[in-house]
């Protein structure tokens, strides 16, 4: 008996494999339903309301169970509705204590002692300088180094040793 059951699932799946064009017909727009094939069944998509049931021969007949839709889940909603007004609250509260003011409307001031950029001395440009000029002196050197030529050995002048 298992054989039996074995071949006709081979079977059912070369018959899927084989025509999978039949599966892939653009749809016409007519009908309310798509079906898919899957396994032990079809797919039933309602186009208008966007359910999903599993169809199968249950029997004598045929019987569509509805398959579990985890993107409506409603936990998950509330979880990130509860995320959303707690980063809400805490967006308000910072900043509230860097305006000083009150409401998520108020615009923080833009310059502030606290935040005041402040520029470099003359001093510390020229430090500066004087510390990348004598990184591209040394940089500039070990070119130099490596570009010059290399002397030839004199060969024509001492004789060989023989070996």
């Amino acid at each position: 008996m298992n054989r039996i059951k074995t071949s006709l699932v081979v079977l059912a799946c070369s018959v899927a494999i084989a025509s999978p064009v039949s599966a892939q017909t653009p749809d016409d727009g007519k009908g309310r339903y798509a079906m898919t094939p899957a396994d032990g069944g079809f797919l039933r998509l309602d186009k208008e309301s966007g359910d999903v049931a599993m169809c199968a021969r249950k029997g004598t007949e045929w019987v569509c169970d509805a398959v579990q839709d985890r993107t409506k889940d409603t936990t998950d909603i509330a979880k990130v509705e509860r995320e959303n007004k707690e980063l809400r609250e805490r967006i308000r509260a910072l900043e509230n204590k860097q305006s000083g003011s009150g409401g998520i409307d108020s615009v923080p001031p833009l310059e502030t002692p606290e935040n005041k950029i402040q520029l470099p001395t003359e001093e510390e440009v020229d430090q500066a300088l004087d510390y990348v000029e004598r990184i591209f002196k040394k940089f500039k050197d070990r070119v130099q180094k490596y570009e010059s030529p290399i002397p030839p050995a004199d060969t024509e002048d001492k004789p060989e040793k023989a070996l």
